[in-house]
């Protein structure tokens, strides 16, 4: 490994640091949004499949 790669690394590593909560606020961020956007579709199927088919089950089921 060459000298200059050495340093390289460990100052980008160090930049990295300085910003670390930062990029998992963003994480989180990204994780919230998608789990957010599931929800409807969850709805939608719990109604098509367990409703409409007139089963409580199928609604325990996907509430648990």
């Amino acid at each position: 490994m060459n000298r200059k790669e050495v340093n390289y690394g460990q100052t980008l590593m160090k930049q990295i640091k300085e910003y670390k909560d930062s990029l998992l606020t963003m994480l989180f961020t990204v994780v919230e949004v998608v789990l957010e956007i599931m929800i409807p579709l969850l709805m939608a199927s719990l109604i098509d499949k367990g409703i409409e088919a007139g089963t409580c089950q199928m609604s325990q089921n996907m509430g648990l």
